[in-house]
């Protein structure tokens, strides 16, 4: 023990003399061994008296492998805890002070022992398998003999190298920590929740106590700004407690700068994945804002909060614009996980920035394009995704690059991801050949292994990206095999399965119906699939909780699905109530609008359309009055749709130049009429080949013919004169053409509904052929109404395109 005494009489020198004096003292200049007790505490002193680099130091641990066989176990524990310390990563000496802690790990004391142990090698970030599969027995075993400190550290450790197989133990830390709770430190409580969080193990018992605990301490604040970030974390990955993130994530607004970039990062993650009120955007801004302008803010943080604000849509141009900078001036240092979600964030946002995305892109290809070798399928697939949504990089070697680097990872992409990567493709123009080929080849390969999925959701998720990568396919004019197969035989195989599988009847609907004047009728029922003619103001609910905007004379709605459960109600059709198939419609039709809704009964039915409908045969006709006289030599509109980031509510769609979604409507002029103060308008014939949020009505604004009584895509003055004479939105789905069960074609058409008629009765045709074209649509049957392609026009179709 004399050198401990020699350390600790002299603690007043510096560590630089104290070095020098133990050194000529002990090894007179020379490497001597020393005994193990010595070794480990003169390693120990040396650390806590901060002289962690000197030579001395490097001394001493040339005896450690030599003395490792004598060491007690208390001895490797200081050992351990003294590398550590000074975050020296040794390798070898690691290793075999790990071999010796495993053959060991009963000696270690569960305090002072096993729980150091187990921290130092996940402070040094050095993972043996061996040791920690030790560790974790010897926890089961000894955890009633921890302490706080001990619980949380071991949990640490576990979450920080990732351990395998630690289940059993992390519910035994559990167990004794939930009647501890209140004995937890602030840093304890904080990490023992955020490594259950980081190794997605959940344990309920041990979330309400920590969460409870928190919540007490936040309220009388005695919990610290850094130590809510990892209790938010842990809430918000097991989707728990948003209440408790919100109240955070308030306080953290109210004084963001006690935060570390990293922090910032952490927290709006968790705001953003918690999915908390919309009220914490202005917190989450506030966050992002203070991120964004943190000096030491990183590649990682300023990705990650990136992706928090797009996940919330939160859009904010001052903010972006300041992250947008600071990617450009760390650009070097982003890493390919940062470049995807910066430019998957951007790209949600509609931030679009010419230097911006230039600069993602010359980092992707930077070293010939080395930082893509090693990106994942999924991340592969977002960074096309965000480059072909903003119409960036079609021209240039990443999507060559991608289309290389997928071909060669095609068996580990996800369905989505491979579906996000066709789409990607086919709507930036790519030429994409031999990736559709492969991608075609592992679909059909694939297409025996259906129906093996586990779960519905599954069988369901897969269907519905099938369709996607056909309805791309189609896009691009590429065929292959799988688009038959699948139409003919893949998709019927799995509606079918899940017709077995998926077995329930229908609740009644939550509310009475007949709340508005017209209610839903049936033009076609078959046994699985039928024809709903919509009135105006009733919603197509097929997302479940879909915001639509509805013009104040059809400020009520009523749901669909509410008819058809209804009207079905007690029989075996569990896809109406089914949000993952749409409720069983297969399109959507505005609020404010009327017409024909092609729905499936069954699962077999509802993927058999999908089918239809992603290979183009399903054919979706209007009756539309637009303003001004549309030329007609105009025979089609072909333009890019997106999100209207700039509009005060989300639904609204606008024309991109570059990026957005095709879309494509064939028209057929059929008629010139002047409405009240001899206004011109144009009675259009529409069939649409793609069924994007509002198309025909942000195409018909667009080119300078908006349709009449259109609240959202018109001016106020022009509004309120249509809705004199027209009282909602002139826009009727006439006809509908399909194949049923058999594969034999079908069609239904539907006249305008009587409060069109009469609108359309108040205008004054301008010639004769006009006034063919009011009788001809209003007639009071459907089955008189013409096909499309026989509707009333004044001059022969002419192809043309804006």
């Amino acid at each position: 023990m004399a050198i401990v005494v020699l350390i600790t009489t002299i603690r007043s020198s510096k560590p630089s003399h104290l070095s020098q004096s133990v050194d000529r003292c002990f090894f007179g200049g020379g490497p001597q061994w020393l005994p193990p007790e010595e070794l480990s505490y003169a390693l120990w002193a040396l650390v806590k008296l901060g002289d962690g680099g000197s030579p001395l130091l490097q001394r001493l641990l040339q005896g450690c492998p030599r003395a490792m066989p004598l060491f007690r176990a208390a001895q490797m524990s200081r050992l351990a805890w003294s590398l550590a310390t000074v975050q020296l990563q040794d390798a070898p000496l690691l290793a075999c002070l790990g071999q010796q802690a495993t053959q060991r790990a009963q000696e270690l004391h569960p305090q002072r022992g096993l729980a150091m142990m187990a921290w130092a090698f996940a402070k040094l970030q050095h993972y043996d398998e061996d040791l920690n599969r030790a560790i974790n027995i010897q926890t089961e075993r000894t955890v009633e003999f921890f302490k706080a400190n001990e619980l949380s550290s071991i949990a640490w450790a576990f979450a920080t190298v990732r351990a395998a197989n630690v289940g059993p133990a992390l519910h035994s830390v559990a167990g004794k920590a939930i009647p501890a709770m209140k004995s937890f430190r602030d840093n304890e409580l904080a990490m023992l929740l955020w490594s259950y969080a980081k190794l997605e193990t959940s344990h309920p018992g041990l979330l309400k106590a920590g969460t409870h605990e928190a919540r007490r301490r936040l309220q009388r604040g005695d919990l610290s700004l850094q130590h809510m970030v990892n209790v938010a974390y842990a809430c918000a990955s097991f989707t728990v407690e948003p209440g408790l993130v919100a109240e955070i994530a308030d306080e953290a607004a109210a004084r963001p700068e006690a935060l570390k970039a990293e922090e910032l990062a952490s927290l709006t993650w968790a705001v953003a994945t918690a999915s908390v009120s919309s009220r914490l955007r202005n917190s989450l801004s506030t966050l992002a804002a203070e991120a964004a302008e943190a000096d030491n803010a990183g590649a990682q943080e300023l990705a990650n909060t990136l992706w928090s604000l797009a996940s919330m849509l939160v859009r904010d141009a001052e903010v972006l614009a300041g992250f947008g900078e600071k990617v450009l001036v760390n650009i070097s240092e982003f890493k390919c996980l940062d470049v995807v979600n910066s430019a998957w964030a951007f790209a949600t946002l509609r931030e679009v920035d010419g230097r911006l995305f230039w600069a993602l892109e010359e980092r992707c290809l930077s070293g010939g394009g080395c930082l893509l070798v090693d990106a994942t399928p999924q991340q592969l697939a977002n960074l096309t995704w965000a480059f072909a949504t903003v119409g960036h990089g079609s021209e240039g070697e990443l999507f060559q690059i991608v289309a290389r680097e997928a071909r060669a990872k095609l068996g580990d992409f996800s369905m989505q991801g491979i579906a996000n990567l066709v789409w990607a493709f086919a709507t930036a123009g790519v030429d994409a050949t031999e990736l559709f080929q492969a991608v075609g080849d592992k679909l059909l390969s694939d297409g025996g292994r259906l129906r093996d999925r586990r779960s519905p959701d599954a069988q369901i998720a897969f269907a519905v990206d099938l369709t996607a990568v056909l309805q791309s396919f189609r896009a691009r004019g590429f065929t292959h095999p799988v688009m038959h197969w699948a139409q003919t035989e893949g998709l019927r195989q799995m509606g079918q399965h899940l017709d077995l599988t998926i077995i329930g009847s229908l609740s009644s609907p939550p509310r009475s119906l007949g709340t508005l004047p017209s209610t839903p009728d049936f033009v076609f029922d078959d046994e699985d699939r039928c024809v709903v003619l919509k009135p105006p103001g009733w919603q197509v609910d097929t997302e479940g909780d879909e915001q639509d905007f509805i013009e104040e004379a059809h400020s009520a709605r009523e749901m669909l699905s509410g008819f058809m459960i209804s009207t079905f109600s007690g029989t075996q059709f569990p896809i109406l109530t089914d949000r993952r198939c749409k409720n069983g419609f297969l399109h959507r039709l505005d609020v404010p609008s009327s017409g024909l809704i092609l729905a499936a009964k069954t699962y077999y039915a509802y993927f058999d359309l999908l089918g239809q409908l992603a290979c183009g045969n399903i054919s979706r006709d209007y009756v539309v009055m637009l303003h001004g006289f549309l030329a007609t030599s105009r025979g089609i509109f072909q333009f890019s749709l997106d999100k209207d980031v700039d509009a005060t509510w989300s639904a609204k769609s606008a024309v991109r130049e570059s990026g957005g979604k095709a879309s494509s409507t064939r028209l057929r002029v059929g008629g010139y009429v002047f409405a009240q103060q001899h206004r011109p308008l144009t009675i259009v014939a529409m069939r649409i080949d793609s069924g994007r949020r509002h198309q025909i009505r942000v195409q018909s604004a667009y080119t300078g013919h908006p349709t009449v009584t259109d609240r959202r895509y018109t001016v106020e003055l022009v509004y309120d004169a249509d809705a004199r004479w027209c009282k909602r939105n002139f826009l009727h789905r006439f006809s509908l053409a399909f194949c049923d069960s058999e594969g034999a074609p079908q069609s239904a058409r539907a006249a305008l509904p009587t409060d069109l008629r009469e609108a359309m009765w108040e205008v004054t045709p301008k010639d004769m052929v006009s006034a063919f074209a009011i009788d001809t649509w209003t007639v009071d049957d459907g089955v008189d109404m013409p096909p499309w392609d026989q509707s009333p026009t004044l001059s022969k179709d002419v192809s043309c395109s804006r």
